[in-house]
């Protein structure tokens, strides 16, 4: 416990200074917060951050995507792997609860996860969008990331392609490339 000052502006008997200019804790513990830093802005910069805020702060939106889409789990984005804890979290919790958890319900659970502080940052922004249909929010960034999914695996092949010297290597890399083409 802190022994707080008590009257503002008694003498204290054993100097001359007013209570009213010392530290109101004697541990200096309320100076202390004052002079901590503020938080870092951040701003959305990717569609996993994106679709991270939505869920943080729509926590019903995760109902929609009870398959995770396999793009998220093999992209090499931090986010996508932030993403995916976050909605098998949403899952975990739905099964448990029999609904829907609420915001500050999901967000209580993910304090215990690693990568909370940027969670946190992120469900604190204001909207992007002045309104509309958060779902099609959320869809439109897992959509996008499906993209940069398509990207990751395209630049991977080609920098097989150009660097390969084995033949056999080589040609796979070129199948693979024509399946990966197909798919735009």
């Amino acid at each position: 416990s802190y022994d707080y000052q008590e009257s503002v502006g008694e003498t204290n008997p054993t100097t001359t200074q007013t209570a009213a200019n010392k530290p109101k804790w004697k541990n200096n513990k309320y100076q202390n917060r004052q002079q901590t830093e503020p938080r870092r802005a951040i701003t959305v910069q990717n569609p996993a951050q994106a679709a991270i805020r939505l869920i943080l702060r729509h926590p019903h939106l995760a109902e929609a995507h009870t398959e995770l889409p396999t793009h998220l789990q093999a992209l090499h984005m931090p986010e996508a792997k932030i993403l995916v804890e976050l909605l098998t979290t949403c899952q975990a919790m739905h099964s448990h609860l029999k609904r829907s958890p609420k915001a500050a319900e999901l967000q209580s659970e993910c304090a215990q996860m690693e990568a909370w502080p940027l969670m946190q940052d992120l469900a604190a922004l204001e909207s992007l969008q002045v309104a509309g249909d958060h779902a099609s929010q959320l869809q439109e960034a897992i959509d996008k990331l499906q993209h940069h999914y398509f990207d990751q695996r395209f630049e991977a092949l080609s920098r097989t392609i150009s660097q390969s010297q084995d033949s056999e290597e080589l040609a796979l890399a070129k199948q693979q490339l024509k399946a990966l083409l197909s798919e735009k």
